[in-house]
């Protein structure tokens, strides 16, 4: 992976990649209305479900996202979080800058994977719960 941008402005793309994939995830389990779908992608958007996907996935990360995910876990925001810990706050921000990473490298199949792998949880509840 190459040092191409910020880390935190990796994150923020990382987000807009995570926002995608939560809304095709949507989508591909029926879900239709938009405004609805805008409360359901909230399972996988709040930092509170990006930190949890980061605990499944660092194990199955390479070593560059690894690294990368540390360095951006350990940047200094300018910005506070206003609904969560710090802590949970930190992994939502690395999960957000790998995937930002993924993206710009055009590592697709990787990003689905770990989305896939991430977010299961949080798709399979969705799937359970009634359509939005």
């Amino acid at each position: 992976m190459t040092d191409s941008l910020p880390l935190l402005t990796l994150a923020y793309l990382g987000d807009a990649v995570l926002c995608l994939k939560a809304r095709e995830t949507l989508l591909s389990l029926g879900h239709k209305k938009p405004c609805e779908c805008t409360k359901a992608e909230l399972l996988f958007v709040q930092a509170e479900h990006q930190a949890a996907a980061a605990k499944v996935l660092l194990p199955l990360f390479t070593e560059e996202e690894k690294t990368l995910f540390s360095r951006a876990k350990n940047a200094k925001s300018h910005s506070a979080p206003r609904h969560t810990d710090l802590y949970t706050y930190r992994l939502a921000t690395a999960l957000e800058a790998v995937f930002g990473q993924l993206h710009l490298s055009g590592q697709t199949e990787r990003i689905d994977f770990l989305f896939e792998i991430g977010f299961e949880k949080s798709a399979r509840n969705l799937a359970k719960s009634e359509k939005v």
